[in-house]
């Protein structure tokens, strides 16, 4: 597997790849969000300091999955930290490895940036999500997750 990271400069394939890993992802957790306005939150995560990154996975010079996430600090992890927004593979290449694979290389990725930490939240209902992070080792733990829009 191949890791990229997207960037404003990517090419222009690429962008695309991620949008539309990044559209099934929000269809898979029953979100239906327009293609347009998941371009243009990717367009304002690339072209701003806000600490996102976007990772295109692919197999074979074919997109099969993709991670974004924030890098952030806080003090009850020790230091600096990587938020996992979201992972996916495309349902066609699920069951191969590919996932945990995915994931570990972002965990690498976020190392070597410094961070000592990382977190991130699931549906109690995605088993998928449950089995992959624990594959990696992750403590799991029921939490209440709290929003809303400013």
């Amino acid at each position: 597997m191949e890791l990229l990271s997207i960037t404003k400069n990517s090419p222009p394939q690429q962008q695309a790849e991620l949008t539309e890993l990044l559209l099934q992802f929000c269809q898979s957790l029953g979100k239906t969000i327009a293609k347009d306005l998941i371009a243009d939150a990717l367009e304002n995560m690339m072209t701003s300091n806000k600490g996102g990154h976007a990772f295109l996975a692919l197999v074979n010079d074919t997109a099969v999955g993709m991670c974004y996430c924030n890098l952030g600090s806080g003090i009850p992890g020790g230091g600096d930290y990587l938020w996992i927004n979201g992972i996916y593979i495309s349902e066609t290449y699920r069951g191969k490895g590919h996932g945990l694979q995915l994931l570990q290389m972002v965990l690498d990725w976020s190392k070597k940036q410094g961070c000592v930490y990382v977190c991130s939240v699931r549906d109690l209902e995605n088993d998928a999500s449950r089995a992959l992070f624990k594959k990696a080792s992750f403590n799991q733990s029921e939490v209440i997750w709290m929003d809303r829009n400013l």
